[in-house]
């Protein structure tokens, strides 16, 4: 495995706070439980990096450009029908891929998912 690291001086200029949000879906209908409608939601708060994968919890990461907590109602509109949707960002820790040993087991694995205290 090769590494390749690149790295330059700071001139002083400002960089843009941006941090990785996980998304928490909820109130979706069942007939309209699909990745992308959970990806369409999550766009509306940032870049979706993450794309949903439906298991018995929908996490999102999206790239927000600002420290506010997210916790908002969504309309979610089909056929002439609204539903409404809730979208909380998860405040467990996150441990990302990266970070995973090459030569773990299986019992120790890391897991890229949220983890509740």
């Amino acid at each position: 495995m090769s590494l390749v690291l690149l790295l330059g001086f700071w001139t002083g200029q400002s960089l843009p706070f941006e941090r990785i949000a996980w998304l928490k879906v909820l109130g979706v209908r069942v007939h309209l439980a699909v990745d992308n409608i959970y990806d369409s939601i999550a766009g509306h708060f940032g870049k979706v990096l993450h794309a949903s994968q439906r298991t018995s919890v929908i996490y999102i990461g999206v790239l927000v450009g600002d420290g506010v907590r997210i916790a908002e109602q969504v309309t979610l509109k089909w056929k002439y029908k609204q539903f409404r949707v809730w979208v909380e960002v998860e405040t467990a820790d996150w441990i990302p891929d990266c970070l995973e040993d090459g030569e773990s087991s299986e019992e120790d694995e890391v897991v890229p998912v949220p983890v509740r205290r």
